[in-house]
């Protein structure tokens, strides 16, 4: 994907347990919805933590939906926070609960 960004792609938010988790942009549902399968991203969703917390526990069912108006403007100020920091790299995820600094 190019560093520069892809005025196609839409906002998604990732859902665990009823719970909007994180927001991120995607050219489509299937798109989004492989980018969430992707062991990578599996891996590093388990390791995050909330208050202490697992942020997914690895077993609850990961729902993905469109973003409403406002969590595709969070999506927006982050993309345009990392362009201007010259720190895209290809993907942008907006977590709507707290991360610990402490990752395991």
């Amino acid at each position: 994907m190019s560093r520069r960004q892809n005025i196609k792609e839409k906002g998604f938010v990732l859902e665990t347990g009823g719970r909007a988790v994180l927001a991120f942009r995607a050219a489509s549902m299937e798109e989004a919805r492989d980018l969430c399968s992707q062991d990578w991203f599996v891996e590093e969703l388990a390791s995050y933590r909330s208050c202490g917390h697992p942020i997914w526990d690895g077993t609850t069912e990961l729902r993905i939906r469109r973003a409403n108006a406002t969590e595709s403007a969070e999506i927006q100020i982050a993309l345009t926070t990392e362009l201007a920091r010259k720190e895209y790299e290809g993907h942008v995820f907006v977590f709507f609960v707290p991360v610990d600094t402490n990752l395991q």
